[in-house]
């Protein structure tokens, strides 16, 4: 019996272990990765969320009223957008009407950004998410080849300094192309913080991880909402937020590069001294195992790998879909809060408030019901809940009907936070090491084309009411039923190389 055990454990140290494997045996959530989704969150509530949503309050139109003792300008009160009479004072000289600005002070008083010019206010925010996705695209690739760790840390302070430089800034056009700017370094940290962050995280854990990334996104809007209403000069504004950004100067001596990069790039030895510090941080030892490396150096991917066969040609195609439409939805919902009526910053309060709950429950989801169920079944459910919103929206004059609308507006949002969620770790699964980054640059890059289309869908309710609504529901609709011929990846090892994927779905399909 004693020889048996003997064996036995000898068998368990002289089996190689994968990298996951020795994860597990040095901490697979213990303090270092504590610290790190701590650091990550901190980036994604003081960086990505603040400063991708600040033109929502930095461009907000305020009211016009007419000027006292005024010649031809009869109206009282301010005139709000939509309201009766918003368009008369494009026909009135300017010295016969001014800006409210006792709620607010905008780029839009400063530059005078209506009637003609109206279009460039939206053009700002279109600006911010279109540099967006171009930097999440260039991060991608550039965390691929150059690590994740800088292309974490760099942009982040590039994209704080470019956002302080913007509040100073006299003239439109410069300040329009400082905010794209920085969008382009938000998108290039983004992506490589999380992937990052879910490279040092095992499997079981990243839904939960990842459920920390968007408490951090949803606390930083609510931030923003509280610093609109508290400041309301733009000038004012635009700096508080983003000295925020400049802590992450501190985060460079504790930001580790992730040991994956270090296995694809062929340098096994520094990936087995980042697992010693792993293991010595999490107060764990290192297994006596070998470990068991990718035999070779790997060219590490790019763009034209994500279609070199039509397995990965079609998760890309299909999880980009994915991508653009939850986040036309996502901002769209956000941008559309407003015509309900209320205090903006309050609504845009809960709107992002509704999103902790989602994340929540899409951890649980997640793990039980597998990545690909959930998502698409969040994209269905928010399809048939903004629909339910648009048929409800000619019978206003019904206070149930109204509240049913508000109830599925709601509903909606939950549904596509709960999508998102699941997208954000179900699209770091999907593509192996050596693609990863691009992958995920790529999909989720993607999906700042509806972004920038969600402010203009929005606008279409000027055409006709039923038509935003009526988009996010045929699109999301379309979305899930797309989602369903992804491959499940919950509870599978993470894949290192194209090759290994490619032969796992074979496996699978046996």
């Amino acid at each position: 019996m004693e020889l048996q055990d003997n064996r036995m454990a000898n068998d368990l140290t002289s089996k190689p272990l994968n990298p996951d494997e020795v994860l597990v045996r040095i901490g697979q959530m213990g303090r270092f990765q504590i610290r790190l989704i701590l650091i990550i969150s901190y980036i994604k509530m003081a960086l990505h969320s603040i400063q991708l949503l600040l033109e929502t309050f930095l461009a907000a139109e305020p009211p016009w009223r007419c000027v006292s003792n005024s010649s031809s300008c009869n109206i009282t009160g301010s005139i709000l957008p939509g309201q009766n009479g918003y368009k008369l004072r494009c026909s009135l000289h300017r010295d016969q009407w001014e800006f409210d600005t006792s709620e607010m002070s905008t780029i839009v008083t400063e530059w005078e950004l209506v009637c003609d010019r109206s279009t460039l206010s939206s053009i700002t925010k279109s600006v911010v998410f279109a540099g967006y996705m171009l930097g999440m695209i260039l991060g991608g690739m550039l965390a691929d080849k150059c690590g994740r760790k800088p292309i974490s840390y760099f942009p982040a302070l590039l994209c704080s300094t470019l956002a302080l430089l913007a509040s100073f800034v006299n003239v439109f056009w410069l300040y329009a192309l400082l905010r794209g700017a920085v969008g382009i370094f938000t998108g290039t940290s983004s992506v490589s913080t999380f992937v990052l962050m879910m490279e040092n995280i095992n499997v079981k854990q990243r839904a939960g991880a990842a459920a920390c990334s968007s408490f951090a996104f949803s606390i930083g809007m609510m931030i923003l909402a509280l610093l609109g209403y508290f400041i309301r000069d733009w000038r004012i504004l635009s700096i508080t937020a983003s000295l925020p950004g400049f802590v992450i100067i501190l985060f460079w001596w504790f930001l580790p590069e992730s040991f994956r990069w270090f296995i694809v790039k062929g340098k096994n030895s520094k990936a087995f001294e980042s697992f010693q510090k792993i293991a010595k941080f999490n107060g764990k030892k290192m297994p006596e195992n070998e470990i068991e490396f990718v035999e070779e150096s790997q060219r590490v991917g790019d763009l034209r790998d994500l279609f070199r066969s039509l397995h990965m040609a079609k998760i890309t195609i299909a999880i980009s879909f994915a991508w653009i439409v939850i986040t036309m939805v996502f901002y769209g919902s956000s941008f559309s809060a407003g015509i309900f009526g209320g205090n903006r910053y309050l609504v845009f309060f809960f709107m992002a408030a509704v999103e902790i709950p989602a994340s929540i429950s899409s951890v649980f989801l997640m793990n039980r019901a597998g990545r690909k169920k959930v998502m698409s079944l969040g994209l269905i459910i928010s399809a048939i809940a903004s629909l339910g919103a648009v048929l409800l929206q000619n019978n206003k004059s019904n206070s149930a009907f109204f509240v049913g609308q508000i109830v599925m507006t709601v509903v909606s949002k939950y549904f596509i936070c709960l999508a998102f969620q699941v997208a954000i770790v179900y699209t770091t699964e999907l593509f192996p090491t050596v693609v990863r980054s691009v992958g995920f640059g790529t999909a989720s890059g993607s999906g700042r084309i509806g972004a920038i289309c969600a402010p203009f869908i929005v606008w279409l309710v000027r055409i006709h009411i039923l038509l935003p609504y009526s988009i996010f529901a045929i699109s999301a609709f379309i979305a899930g039923i797309l989602s369903l011929t992804l491959p499940e990846t919950n509870n599978k090892p993470t894949k290192e190389t194209i090759e290994i994927n490619e032969r796992a779905l074979n496996t699978d399909k046996s």
